[in-house]
């Protein structure tokens, strides 16, 4: 769901906008129309692009990248931590997720918010005519009916990866994130709502005990009860995980 479109009151904006640094807003061909492999090339032929023309178009600094992401984009930004060239300074991941099978998401999601009603299979496909797309607002529909069946199903890993089930564990591992960290993972700051009902707080707990055991720098920010995207987290607590945020990307741009 969704397009690479940032509103004006976005942070990353009105950081850039203060700080005198450039955004790049990346374009991504969306799941199920295009499955996880191709996401992927999509993302590090971005950054072979940022590195290239794009560094000489815009004159930016390829050496000097601090890459962030919700969500979905928290998890992509977290997939740039070992695939993408050149290798950013650092990462922040807003609820994002570095495991693909896990229970959370090769299982019925069972939260009253997800099954108000039962999605057909006949209903989600009738969202997508299969056509590639980077921009839900291209869709019949924008993909929520196709997201909420593969949720209350289960079928989210096999769907959007086009592998098997039988076989989605092992050959989705080079496109997980919790299965590739080394030693060398930039500096990542993990910011994430322990209610979250969409993608667990779980999640970003994985991710920092495998920094832990790698020595890789980390910072984990708890949003207490805050849910996907932080609503229902107390906004003093939101206000100063953007302030950590910022001086995060600050401190690892050399400002």
């Amino acid at each position: 769901m969704g397009n690479r479109d940032l509103e004006k009151s976005d942070f990353l904006l009105a950081f850039a906008k203060a700080e005198g640094c450039v955004v790049v807003s990346i374009d991504y061909r969306l799941a199920p129309e295009t499955k996880l492999p191709d996401i992927i090339s999509d993302l590090e032929q971005a950054f072979r692009w940022l590195a290239g023309d794009g560094a000489k178009q815009f004159h930016l600094d390829p050496r000097r990248i601090v890459v962030a992401g919700a969500s979905a984009g928290g998890y992509l930004t977290l997939v740039t931590g070992y695939r993408v060239r050149p290798k950013p300074k650092a990462l922040v991941a807003l609820y994002g997720f570095g495991d693909l099978v896990g229970d959370w998401s090769s299982k019925p999601n069972p939260y009253p918010s997800y099954n108000l009603r039962t999605i057909s299979r006949e209903e989600a496909e009738s969202q997508t005519d299969g056509t590639v797309i980077s921009d839900s607002d291209e869709r019949k529909g924008d993909g929520g009916s196709i997201y909420m069946y593969y949720r209350q199903n289960g079928l989210w890993p096999e769907e959007v990866s086009g592998f098997p089930r039988s076989t989605v564990a092992n050959k989705i591992a080079p496109f997980e994130p919790i299965r590739n960290v080394t030693r060398n993972w930039p500096p990542t700051l993990l910011i994430h709502g322990t209610r979250d009902t969409d993608v667990p707080y779980e999640q970003s707990g994985l991710m920092a005990k495998k920094f832990k055991q790698k020595g890789v720098p980390f910072t984990l920010i708890p949003i207490e009860n805050g849910e996907h995207g932080f609503e229902g987290g107390d906004p003093q607590k939101i206000r100063d995980a953007y302030k950590a945020m910022r001086e995060f990307i600050k401190e690892h741009l050399k400002f």
